[in-house]
């Protein structure tokens, strides 16, 4: 933080960019980073889903106080949200990049997937710039 965080900020007052931030999947760490970075947006990953909204109470109502804008990455938790508990194939429900515990399991419900209704759910909120999904394989 001593040494990029100084030079982004002269590289923003001087026009070069536009702004900086940071991408994590701690929002404690984003909550310390605030503490002594003007950032303009945030990458959380995983920490802002219909499963884990940890980010909640703490770091996003602190986004919204200090404009700060919050991308929501990874918001199927690595696939159950997306694969429901049955994935295509057979294989394991993963969540938080791991194969999901059967509490994690019983949340989400048995059956088809359930993305597609909630798609819009971790941009509801208005510091949210964005989600960002990825894919487990091409398609």
């Amino acid at each position: 933080m001593s040494g990029a965080v100084p030079a982004l900020a002269r590289l923003k007052r001087e026009g070069a960019i536009a702004g900086y931030g940071l991408g994590v999947n701690d929002w404690q760490v984003c909550v310390d980073a605030l503490a002594q970075a003007d950032l303009d947006v945030i990458l959380l990953a995983g920490r802002y889903t219909l499963l884990d909204q940890s980010a909640l109470p703490e770091l996003l109502p602190r986004c919204v106080a200090r404009g700060v804008r919050v991308v929501v990455g990874g918001p199927f938790n690595s696939g159950i949200l997306a694969t429901g508990t049955r994935p295509a194939g057979g294989g394991a429900p993963h969540f938080d990049y791991a194969p999901a515990a059967p509490a994690v399991g019983a949340r989400v419900g048995a059956g088809s997937p359930r993305a597609r209704p909630r798609r819009g759910a971790p941009t509801a909120r208005p510091t949210t710039a964005a989600a960002v999904a990825a894919a487990a394989a091409p398609a």
